[in-house]
């Protein structure tokens, strides 16, 4: 449930931010006492919230529409008040969310959740989240339980994601604006978002997938999840960095090592 928390205190903000907006931004007018506001008789808005295939991890499944059902229950609870936002009578709000299986090894199972809520702003809220499931023991493996230093392992995965967002980005704005000065804006903007996004704190680290890319069927990659406006505008998208096994093999958790190519990292 924390995990995902944030996203919801973003609805939240977001919609006592449009309310406070109203009393004085000409965009979203207050209706006045002699104005006859017709409510649509069709729900206001639509949700599609799909699940992968989990017929033998009932716990996993369980886990998934928990998470599910809170996330449509906060989407309900925050749809702008037609009272207050007559403008927006004609517009349907939508909640999308897929859980998908990205890797599965014989111990761990990596789900991803991505969507987005559209509550009346600019674009949809984005929506990630992850879960690592370990079969034997059916429970959720959160980063501080992988480390058996989690905030070495932070401090790792930050100089290891700044390098990679500020090379990947800095290099995609040099190609998309021929102007030096708006480049060189563009580069401190960006070079602070990262920074700050990927500060070694727990919130900056809590979304991220196991992958076993090699031959051995054992985990060889964390791939770290950074969301719209954590590293980057939203124009950019969700941020992936796959940290090699290399980076991270010396904090995992002995009770989880056996799970990790740990043994072919190693000359």
């Amino acid at each position: 449930m924390e995990r995902w928390l944030p996203l919801i205190l973003t609805v939240i903000v977001s919609t006592i931010g449009i309310h406070r907006a109203s009393k004085t931004c000409s965009i979203y007018p207050v209706s006045n006492q002699s104005q006859v506001l017709v409510l649509p008789k069709e729900p206001r808005y639509a949700i599609s919230i799909t699940y992968p295939e989990l017929v033998q991890e009932e716990r996993l499944r369980d886990i998934l529409e928990k998470t599910g059902q809170s996330v449509k229950e906060e989407f309900i609870k925050n749809i702008p008040d037609l009272q207050y936002f007559p403008d927006l009578t004609k517009r349907k709000f939508t909640l999308f969310l897929t859980f998908s299986i990205i890797s599965q090894t014989e111990e761990l199972i990596s789900i991803r959740g991505s969507g987005g809520a559209d509550t009346g702003g600019a674009h949809p809220l984005p929506i990630e989240m992850s879960f690592i499931y370990n079969k034997q023991a059916q429970r959720i493996i959160t980063f501080n339980d992988l480390f058996i230093d989690p905030q070495t392992a932070r401090q790792q995965f930050s100089k290891f994601s700044r390098t990679v967002l500020k090379e990947k980005l800095l290099n995609q704005i040099s190609s998309q604006l021929s102007n030096m000065q708006v480049q060189q804006e563009q580069y401190k903007f960006i070079t602070e978002a990262i920074n700050e996004g990927t500060q070694p704190i727990q919130s900056n680290f809590s979304e991220f997938i196991l992958l076993a890319t090699d031959a051995s069927s054992k985990i060889n990659i964390l791939q770290l999840i950074f969301p719209p406006y954590q590293v980057v505008p939203y124009v950019y998208g969700t941020q992936v960095v796959e940290i090699p096994l290399k980076i991270f093999a010396d904090f995992i958790n002995p009770i989880y090592k056996s799970m990790f190519a740990v043994n072919e990292t190693k000359p």
